[in-house]
């Protein structure tokens, strides 16, 4: 009676008369008959529904019995069409191998031809030797080494590295990016990704020039010495950044391998002594992690086609007679000579593609989601469903009954004429 009191003088600001006190104390000893009332009305529901639902049970367990039965059944004989697949692609995979050895044995008998024409085909590049370097990465340190390569080993996330080095040419008509590998860096690099990978989304230049403006380098032609699928090296000279797939990439054949690019000028840049060139290699990829692990740059002035010119290895191995040099600088000589043969690389695609697992056993495949399909539970009927719900509600309230009897009082009085007139 006294809740009932205090509820009346909070809300309406009044006492209860004694009529609605009883009415409200009678709505307290009242849900016990009413819980029981519905629970008994949710017994004799379940009680009904019964038998279907068990007959339903049953008729589910039969059939994901029978469904794990002809999975059985199909899984033995996709045993063996499994392993028909998986020894024809292990047959597919060992010719392809086979042709890359022939191919690339092959290529010791090419170089005779290829010194030849060397003189005629080949530019010359000049390396930079940078005075400045700079990451967006305040705590990231890149470091020049001995072959004027640059190491950037330290803090991930996505950066940009900013390159200033004197120009030694009076002209400038192509710039060339080496990716290094370094054993430092996982996979043998030459990128930060973990697997040797990197993303270049955008490599930008512009001459410094002793008094007078920046003069911004535009580059209109591009080519790599392997390149990703989506990320190709023109997209590095897009003018875009961080539109995913975007910039230079070389995942999955060109990790662990030195990789070349180069950018041609629109126009050729007249370089006065004295001037710098500033280079801005920019790595904005999603994960932060894709960007160089060691790198080198190079300028030429020379006109006409650019090419990759050579490595530094076989300058060196070029310049002696053939029978002087050693198994080492053979070596130099024919990988390099591997990397853009043409026969080479058909078969390296040949045996990327043999290598692809073997797709799944389909009717294996279908089987596997019929049993998925048949095992998912009975759907509950949504009148008993509602049923249940509500008794467990009931139940609650029953827990604490003066609680809920002070809830309904409250909404009840609530929704009074003379609590709305007063707010």
């Amino acid at each position: 009676a006294e809740l009932v009191r205090s509820i009346f003088l909070r809300v309406l600001s009044r006492p209860p008369s004694p009529e609605e006190s009883s009415a409200a104390l009678a709505s307290l000893t009242e849900m016990d008959a009413e819980h029981a009332k519905l629970a008994e009305a949710h017994k004799v529901l379940e009680d009904r529904m019964k038998p279907d639902i068990e007959q339903r049970e049953q008729a589910r367990l039969a059939n994901i019995a029978a469904v794990k039965s002809e999975l059985a059944k199909t899984e033995a004989e996709a045993a063996a069409r499994m392993a028909e697949a998986e020894k024809q692609r292990q047959e597919k995979i060992a010719v392809a191998q086979k042709a890359i050895a022939g191919a690339e044995a092959a290529v010791a008998a090419k170089l005779p031809e290829w010194e030849a024409k060397l003189a005629k085909g080949q530019i010359g590049w000049k390396l930079l030797d940078a005075a400045e370097m700079v990451s967006t990465k305040p705590n990231h340190k890149l470091e020049k080494q001995p072959d004027l390569s640059i190491v950037a080993l330290g803090e991930e996330g996505k950066q940009d590295f900013t390159i200033t080095a004197p120009v030694t040419s009076p002209v400038i008509t192509g710039l060339r990016l080496e990716a290094m590998t370094d054993p430092r860096i996982a996979a043998n690099g030459p990128g930060r990704s973990g697997l040797g990978n990197f993303v270049v989304s955008e490599i930008e230049a512009s001459l410094v020039p002793p008094t007078g403006p920046e003069v911004k380098i535009a580059f209109g032609e591009a080519a790599a010495t392997y390149q990703q699928g989506g990320y190709e090296i023109q997209k590095a000279i897009n003018g875009q950044v961080g539109v995913e797939p975007d910039g230079w990439a070389i995942h999955p054949d060109g990790v662990g391998k030195p990789q070349m690019a180069w950018f041609r000028s629109k126009e050729p840049v007249k370089a006065a002594e004295g001037s710098r060139l500033r280079i801005v290699i920019r790595q904005q990829y999603t994960d932060g992690k894709h960007f160089l692990g060691r790198f080198r740059l190079a300028i030429t002035g020379a006109e006409g086609a650019l090419n990759f010119g050579l490595p530094a290895a076989v300058v060196d191995a070029l310049a002696l007679a053939p029978d002087k040099r050693s198994p080492e600088q053979v070596k130099a000589l024919t990988d390099h000579l591997k990397i853009g043969d043409a026969d080479i690389i058909a078969k390296q695609a040949a045996l990327a593609e043999a290598n692809k697992p073997a797709p799944p056993d389909a009717p294996l495949a279908a089987v596997k989601v019929k049993l998925a399909t048949a095992e998912q539970p009975l759907p509950v009927d949504p009148g008993l469903a509602i049923m249940r719900r509500d008794v467990e509600l009931s139940r609650t309230q029953l827990e604490n009954k003066r609680l809920t009897a002070a809830q309904d009082l409250t909404w009840a009085l609530i929704n009074n004429p003379a609590f709305l007139f007063n707010h």
